[in-house]
């Protein structure tokens, strides 16, 4: 880790890590395997003409959360009503744990809500997730909702990671 001055901006950046990798290829090659692990509307800037999905801390590609499962150190990161019961339960994030999220991201875009807003994000939330508890939508909300849109949301929230939709489906649904 270091800092670097852009020669074009003159602005200072932090440099986390070099690799000598071309990122772009990078990115195109290992899109569809990369884990967010902590994807939230916080995490999601959007403007005029674009949307970025930020906060790649601890961003990983799938393949190596599978090779590494028995070296796991069994920490929890992310915004709780966010992560999927599967990680709750000591498991590894997967694309799947992402797709698990963005049912929580599809339901602030509803309600204009944050998942459980109601209720305090500790231990007890984290059992109610694994017990299959989901946000509930208003009842007043129900008649200007798209069926096909609540199915996809508890689709995204279902207890088995196989019954999620995957993320090209999603692509091409949106």
């Amino acid at each position: 880790m270091g800092f670097q001055k852009n020669p074009s901006s003159q602005n200072y950046i932090i440099v986390m890590a070099l690799f000598d990798v071309d990122l772009h290829k990078f990115l195109t090659e290992t899109f569809w395997n990369l884990v967010h692990c902590d994807l939230h509307c916080g995490n999601i800037l959007i403007n005029n003409d674009s949307i970025a999905v930020m906060d790649l801390g601890i961003c990983k590609l799938e393949n190596d959360l599978i090779s590494n499962y028995n070296n796991k150190n069994n920490e929890i990161y992310g915004s709780i009503p966010y992560i999927p019961p599967e990680v709750l339960r000591g498991n590894e994030f997967t694309t799947k744990g992402d797709i698990y999220s963005f049912g929580g991201i599809m339901y602030e875009i509803v309600t204009a809500q944050r998942p459980f807003a109601d209720q305090a994000h500790d231990t007890y939330l984290m059992i109610d997730i694994c017990n299959g508890v989901r946000p509930k939508v208003p009842d007043f909300m129900l008649n200007w909702i798209p069926e096909w849109y609540l199915d996809l949301m508890y689709q995204c929230w279902s207890d088995d990671p196989s019954e999620r939709p995957t993320v090209i489906e999603l692509a091409d649904l949106f």
